[in-house]
């Protein structure tokens, strides 16, 4: 009996052994594996209705929850930025408009690959879903899909142009109809959409229409506004006419987005990303006492701030007034004046006097905007508490003050009154200051008087 209960004991731990492995070669496999969208809610026909319903997408993995709405837009077929709310729960992502869907209107559903899944592993490429509001035949549509317009500026380098069409086209008469003004030369090449017809779950994907690849030949100038055009004399694949398509873009290539170089209070600096970086690396993984980052926002604490400081903060590039004072905010809410000095440094002198011992917050969000119109990436939120040099409060025992005196006032209807003398003593009921006054008219009447009494202590030792 001793011999059979030594191997089923032994069984039993390697049965255990046999799951661990199991269980951690599965968490590794899923660490490791791709991260990408398996299918969404839309129906094969992309219809999704006049109301406000929502989209689902389904992932391989858990999404990573901080900053994914960033990553998600909708755009309809003129280029306009549709208002969304995102939720993410684990696996899916739920994308509900802020308005009802318009009918007759062709949208697209826009996911950039830098969506991450839990793990930090990026999505393996940018996905662009097109759907409609209704069962309306609408003309085809387009959307350039390299390289990224953001607020009509492309901001990289741009080898070739590539744009998605809604469904399928006629490839010549696509080419008849294409443009670049100013004109440049170049050629095309064509990518036809992936045979569906196996991969049912992908339909709503949105991978139905052709894509066309356009290469420069000459050089694309910097600084210049750009137009492509695909006039109405290109075809779908059944003779109808396309929608027009034109997007206008200002070409930027390495242009270095606005950022807050440093934060000062009282002319003390409190942050400075130049220092930061060379201690850390880089921004993404800083590690200071009191600096840390979240969702793309720098969180500085600073616990010495006095009841009317002034913070500034130094940006990296000439910054526009308006946008910076709609992107900041105080909370509590407080009084303050801005002052600029010079078109990178501005100034915030609070008005009213902040409260003693308390925590205040000064937030900078992002995307405010420089004078060349590009937005700064990352917030910025001061958490001061206002327990400064000046700011502390002093304690006294109640019989350490070594000298007394006892200054008044007295009025007569706004007119002074000539006082005898001030004195001080204590009845049956409480201590008492007592004004001595002589008043000249006649029946004063004693309850028109006002008395202001200016009682100075001076103390020898506070604690």
């Amino acid at each position: 009996m001793k011999f059979g209960s030594k191997w089923c004991s032994c069984w039993f731990y390697i049965l255990v052994l046999v799951v661990f492995l199991l269980v951690l070669f599965g968490c590794s496999l899923d660490r490791f594996s791709e991260f990408s969208i398996v299918s969404s809610s839309l129906s094969s026909n992309g219809i999704i209705g006049t109301e406000k319903e929502p989209i689902t997408l389904t992932f391989t993995k858990e999404i990573a929850k901080p900053g994914a709405s960033v990553y998600i837009r909708v755009e309809d077929d003129n280029g306009s930025s549709i208002g969304i709310k995102c939720t993410v729960d684990e696996k899916a992502m739920i994308i509900v408009p802020d308005e009802k869907w318009k009918p007759y209107t062709r949208y697209w559903l826009i996911i950039d690959r830098g969506l991450t899944d839990v793990y930090g592993r990026s999505l393996d490429n940018n996905y662009y879903i097109p759907f409609q509001s209704t069962d309306a035949l609408l003309p085809v549509s387009a959307i350039i899909i390299s390289p990224e317009v953001k607020n009509n500026k492309i901001e990289e380098e741009i080898d070739v142009f590539e744009i998605l069409f809604s469904s399928p086209v006629d490839k010549e008469s696509i080419v008849r109809a294409f443009s670049i003004v100013p004109d440049l030369d170049g050629y095309f090449e064509w990518i036809e959409p992936e045979d569906l017809s196996e991969k049912e779950d992908l339909i709503s994907l949105g991978y139905t229409g052709d894509k066309l690849i356009f290469t420069p030949l000459e050089p694309i100038i910097p600084n210049n506004v750009y137009s492509v055009i695909i006039s109405e004399g290109g075809l779908d694949k059944s003779g109808f006419h396309i929608k027009r398509f034109e997007r206008s873009f200002e070409y930027k290539p390495n242009t270095p987005f606005p950022a807050v170089d440093r934060i000062l209070v009282d002319n003390e600096v409190i942050f400075d990303l130049s220092a930061l970086n060379q201690n850390s690396g880089n921004q993404s993984c800083l590690q200071c006492e009191n600096i840390r980052i979240e969702n793309k926002t720098f969180i500085i604490t600073y616990d010495r701030a006095e009841k009317n400081c002034e913070v500034q903060f130094e940006f990296s590039e000439p910054i526009d007034p308006v946008s910076f004072k709609e992107k900041l905010s105080i909370s509590p809410s407080a009084e303050f004046e801005l002052q600029w000095y010079g078109q990178s440094l501005a100034g915030i002198r609070l008005q009213e006097n902040l409260e003693i011992q308390k925590y205040y917050s000064i937030e900078l969000k992002n995307g405010v905007e420089s004078n060349e119109s590009i937005l700064m990436q990352y917030g910025y939120l001061i958490e001061i508490f206002t327990g400064g040099d000046f700011s502390t409060f002093l304690s006294f025992y109640a019989d350490d003050f070594t000298t007394l005196q006892i200054n008044g006032e007295l009025f007569d209807d706004d007119l002074p009154v000539v006082i005898d003398s001030v004195q001080t003593g204590k009845d049956d009921e409480a201590y008492f200051i007592r004004i001595v006054y002589t008043d000249q008219a006649e029946n004063p009447d004693p309850y028109s008087l006002k008395a202001t009494v200016d009682i100075k202590l001076l103390f020898e030792n506070p604690l």
